[in-house]
């Protein structure tokens, strides 16, 4: 969970000032949760936030704030407040023993965010999958944990695809690996023992990664064939979901044995629906195989995180996509607001061995997996639906 602490300085000739001694620990909402908790029209706080009366931090295309907040505002009517004073009075929450340092927003707020963690509680496990190549997978699996490790989160990374393109696109040369999951599958094979600690490594990038390469791919005909095959990687990671906040596994496209383990090992998992009508069916094919995990109870408890659109252009082809799925899926699943455009530069900073994040921070595509990530912890209310819709509104030269 993300704390803001406010730290405001005495002043007595401000009417914004409070005792130095006073700090307060809250919980940011969306603007518009806000909005609702306080029976204040949505657009009157957003023009606040906007013109700097009210103190929000822009996440994406949604403002975050304290309801402390909203009340002082509300309290001390239009007056307006600059924004620079506001910044001002922000002061970093004070890290935990041991605890990672959070990471500042890089869309110029000041605001700084930490993880109040629960010492008992256990990381999310998401797989990213779609039965279908070139939907985003390895893309959106390496910029959400960028994205989720740059609010603070401690993230590891699952290469469950023998092509091992999540391993070479963290950093790491595949080819070379001593240790990967092969060797963790392996051993656990032999043993019964789940030993997937030496197998973790730090990528380049900066965060954790499980790699894997093409070994992997033998591995998985042992696997079929062991009784105990189907659940091998929900053994290997419960060992270390104690050390993390979320784990996200890349797979790939399939619904083969290795697809099957990260789905019996997931929690959640998110769908890349890539904006053509083939990806349509595959889509619809990976919504049947949840299915059948949780009725066969290999995983009774898997849920659907969402349906993430991906690769969106403005044509109207794409926006015909965008539509249906909203309007079909919709119906059984949440699908994101969130929409991943396609650009050329996610293919660059793979290639140089990068996330999206760090090699072009203020892009639109690195500020996107931001908005996901605001939207898989705070909800949907996290990124403003309309406003992504206006932008990918159909213009005259794309019909």
């Amino acid at each position: 969970m993300i704390y803001f602490q406010k730290q405001v300085f005495y002043n007595q000739f401000s009417p914004w000032s409070l005792p130095l001694q006073e700090k307060t620990f809250e919980v940011p909402v969306p603007l518009r949760q806000a909005a609702d908790q306080t029976g204040v029209q949505y657009h009157r706080l957003r023009k606040a936030a906007g013109d700097g009366r009210l103190i929000a931090q822009k996440m994406g295309n949604q403002y975050m704030v304290l309801l402390s907040d909203v009340q002082h505002f509300l309290q001390q009517g239009d007056r307006r407040r600059r924004l620079s004073d506001s910044l001002d009075d922000i002061a970093p929450f004070p890290l935990l023993d041991g605890q990672a340092p959070a990471a500042r927003e890089t869309t110029g707020s000041q605001v700084a965010k930490a993880i109040k963690r629960d010492p008992l509680a256990l990381a999310r496990v998401i797989t990213i999958t779609a039965p279908k190549g070139g939907t985003g997978k390895t893309t959106t699996t390496l910029n959400l944990g960028a994205a989720l490790a740059e609010m603070g989160y401690r993230v590891l990374l699952v290469d469950c695809d023998p092509q091992g393109n999540l391993t070479l696109s963290s950093g790491i040369e595949a080819s070379q690996l001593k240790n990967s999951l092969d060797s963790a599958i392996k051993h656990y094979l032999a043993t019964f023992t789940p030993q997937i600690e030496p197998v973790i490594m730090q990528a380049p990038v900066g965060l954790d990664i499980v790699p894997s390469n093409i070994r992997l791919a033998g591995t998985a005909d042992e696997m079929l064939i062991n009784s105990q095959g189907v659940w091998v990687l929900q053994k290997l990671l419960r060992s270390v979901r104690s050390r993390y906040d979320f784990i996200l596994i890349d797979t790939l496209p399939s619904l083969g044995v290795l697809v099957k383990n990260s789905l019996v090992a997931a929690q959640e998992i998110i769908i890349p629906h890539e904006s053509e009508p083939l990806s349509t069916e595959a889509v619809a094919m990976m919504l049947k195989q949840v299915d059948i995990i949780k009725r066969s109870e290999l995983n009774s408890e898997l849920k659907i995180a969402g349906i993430l659109l991906t690769k969106v252009t403005k044509s109207k082809l794409h926006r015909e996509v965008v539509e249906f799925t909203r309007s079909e899926f919709g119906k059984q699943v949440r699908v994101f607001n969130t929409i991943i455009e396609r650009s050329v530069q996610f293919a660059e900073a793979q290639g140089l061995h990068k996330t999206m994040l760090s090699y072009k921070p203020k892009d639109k595509g690195a500020q996107a997996y931001r908005n996901l990530a605001q939207e898989l912890i705070f909800g949907s209310d996290a990124v403003n639906y309309n406003e992504i819709e206006e932008d990918l509104a159909v213009t005259e030269e794309s019909r």
